[in-house]
Order: structure tokens, then sequence, then C-alpha cells
């Protein structure tokens, strides 16, 4: 399924522009000067690119068949992350190819395109996610928890490596009574590490054994456990640095721009209804005591997820710090991108393509990126596929964008129409 599905978007974005296109004409000669708004059209590299000349084929397409001034390309290919060698060689020419047929290129340096790269370079900084689940306790003999983690994929490594699962730990052990709204006042204790083991059944499984002892009946446990994925930590310590020498690599090509598109954490495509899976790393830990005060984020975790009696107040702020983290420091990596963009390849540099997760704000951007849409630095206002007009023209009036972009696959007039 996930093959099919990155293939039609292969296909609609070759071919994105076949419902405007006048079929033995050379629209090319209807290009929009300098100065004016850029028409862009999505190339996304496929294996045929790497061979003697494979460029030229799209490149020529683009040529006769559109009216594109812009290419926003990405090589998401396995075995070629951005800091292989023969990404910029090849980019080198196809930059320069496509110069002389009149269009620009904006290349995809974002850093989940070098996650193999990263894990080298810091393998303590990986993306983890807290999970969090519950058993009920007895007072005698052994109580064990299954907890189980996904290998999510999204648009990124729909061909490449997912975002594997790397290790596991266990983080905190909390027991607790339950009442009817949450657990009651007073209740929560930690569990003694000492009382508890952990056995891996692979790398998305293990079972957590709590050892029950005498007044345990009656008490429900939270055991959280943490799951490394094969990605950077959006709190790493190294990644505004990282994401620095990817760009460097690139700096003598003569690109109109740089891309990151729909960033934020791993793909979470529910809005994770249950509440009990958080992005987690000890460095956001870290930063989430700074902000609070010196809470612990361990356990507004469990708050956020389960609730205390008595504390509303305390977990609606908890949940508004957490939520406001996501957006404000996926903001400075953005913005972070965005400056490098002009630093390394000139004032009137491009940032494509949009920093929206779904096209719809909803519940799904909940681990996602904590809605940073407004502080995702632009000139350009970006949206993706049936993102309300509203959203599109309030993004426009936050960047004093002339337009906005909604960036869309279909090959027939009628989906543009609509959308």
């Amino acid at each position: 399924m996930i093959r099919r599905t990155w293939f039609a978007v292969l296909v609609n974005g070759f071919f994105i522009s076949l419902a405007f296109a006048k079929p033995g004409t050379n629209p090319a000669l209807g290009r929009l000067p300098d100065g004016v708004t850029p028409v862009v059209g999505a190339w996304f590299w496929t294996e045929d690119t790497f061979g003697p000349e494979g460029y030229r084929k799209a490149l020529d397409f683009f040529r006769d068949h559109t009216v594109y001034n812009l290419l926003t390309t990405s090589c998401r290919l396995p075995g070629y992350e951005v800091t292989h060698p023969e990404v910029p060689a090849r980019l080198r020419e196809a930059v320069a190819y496509a110069k002389r047929c009149g269009m620009g290129v904006a290349f995809e340096l974002d850093v989940r395109l070098a996650r193999e790269a990263f894990r080298m370079a810091y393998p303590d900084e990986l993306q983890e996610v807290l999970r969090l689940r519950t058993v009920e306790l007895t007072g005698d003999g052994k109580a064990t928890l299954r907890i189980s983690s996904q290998v999510p994929r999204d648009h990124m490594n729909g061909r490449t490596t997912p975002y594997l699962l790397v290790s596991s730990r266990l983080v905190r052990v909390y027991t607790f009574q339950s009442g009817s709204d949450g657990i009651r006042r007073g209740t929560v204790r930690s569990v003694d590490p000492a009382r508890c083991t952990i056995d891996d059944v692979d790398r998305s499984t293990v079972n957590v054994t709590i050892d029950c002892g005498p007044g345990m009946e009656g008490r429900t446990a939270c055991i959280a456990v943490a799951f490394a994925h094969l990605t950077p930590d959006v709190f790493a310590p190294h990644l505004l640095d990282f994401q620095r020498s990817i760009v460097e690599k690139y700096a003598d090509l003569d690109l109109a721009g740089i891309l990151k598109d729909e960033w934020g954490f791993p793909p979470c495509f529910d809005g994770c209804p249950q509440k009990n899976d958080f992005w987690y790393s000890e460095a956001r830990a870290v930063a989430y005591a700074e902000r609070t005060g010196g809470r612990d984020l361990v356990d507004d975790c469990l708050l956020m997820y389960l609730g205390e009696q008595g504390r509303g107040a305390e977990r609606r702020a908890a949940i508004n710090h957490f939520l406001d983290m996501s957006r404000l420091r996926n903001s400075l990596i953005e913005d972070h991108y965005y400056r490098l963009a002009k630093e390394f390849f000139g004032p009137d540099a491009y940032l494509f393509t949009h920093p929206t997760w779904m096209p719809y704000p909803g519940t799904a951007e909940f681990k996602k990126n904590g809605l940073h849409w407004w502080t995702a630095t632009r000139d350009l206002a970006q949206t993706d596929e049936c993102t309300p007009y509203c959203a599109r023209t309030s993004l426009a009036k936050k960047w004093g964008s002339p337009v906005w972009f909604n960036q869309y696959y279909a090959k027939t007039a009628e989906s543009y129409e609509l959308n």
C-alpha cells in the first residue's frame, strides 16, 4: 500500500501540469520574468536520475510541456541520503541543465533525509516516544504488561528506511488508586525500579514485570517506557549544528532555494485519541523543567494522560506547556533553516514547501508540531491540498505574501477548481 501511494505521488508530481499544458506547444515562451511570483512544479528524483544524464528526461518534459520556472526537488531514495557525495555531484549537473532550460531548482536538505548520518554522529540524540500503559495490581505475585510501539512512515521515507525503532528503556513506574474522574488525589507513588524487570521481546516490544507485594491490592500501575526511533530528536542539542552542516555541503551550488516539507515529529495520523503517547527525550525533559520552574515532564505526562482529582488547573497548564514547547521548538528549527537559505543562497532564495501537516488544522497536530503553521518562517504562504481558504489567506496576511501556494497532486483540472 505504501509503495503504491508513493508511486502515485511521483507520477502526479511529474505530470502535475498535464491538464494545463497544450500538447505540441512550448509554453516556456510564456514563462514569467524575474521579479514575478514563480510558477512552481514538484520534481521527485527516481533511481534513473542517477544514470548518465538521468535528469534530462524530466527536465526536458518540464521545459517542453509546462510553464514552470522553479522546481521544488527532492531525493527520497534508499541509499542516497543528502550527505552522500553522489547527491550534490548529480544535483550540480541537474541545476546547470535546468538553468539552460529556463528553470531554477530548490532542493530538499532536510535532516530527515540524513537520519543515518545523524545517528552515526549523535547516537544519544534520537527521538523517543514515551508510552504510558496501565495494569491492575494484586497484593501478591507478579503483574506483567506487554508494551509495543510502532514503526511510523510518512511522505519523507515512503521508499527509504522508515522511522525504525532503535532501542527501548524503562523510564518510570507509578502506582495509584483510580477514581471515577481520574487518579484519586494524593495516591500516586513511584515504584522502586528494583521491583521491576524489563525484557526485550524485540526492538518494538517489551515486557515489564512488577513484583507485587502487600499493599498493592486495589491499585493500578502505570508504566512509562521510552522507545527511540531512527530520526533526530526535535530537542536534540546538536540538531541545529547538523542542519547547518548539511546546507554548507551544498553552498557552492547555484540553488534557487531549499525545502522543508511538513516538518515536525514523526507522523501521527489519528491524533493519539487516548493521549497516552508523548514525544519525549531527556533534552526535552530538561527544557520542560527550565520552562516550568522545575516540574518533572514524566510526572506531568501521567497527569496529562489520566488526570488527578483536584489538579485540573495543573493538568491544563501542563498540556499548554507541552504543546507550546512543540510549537516554539519546531518554529525555531524552521526559522534557522530559513536563515540558512538566505545566508548560503542569497536574500532572494526561496524556502519551500509548506509547513502544514494535515491539510486541516485538527487533532492530528497533537503529536506533530503544535500547529506551528503560523510561526514557521516563510516569504510566501504555502499550504497543502484541501487546506481551508481561511487558513491560506491568514498565512498570506501573516507573511505579507502577495499570493498563497497550495501544493496539490492531481491530473485533472476539476480537482484544482474544487480546492
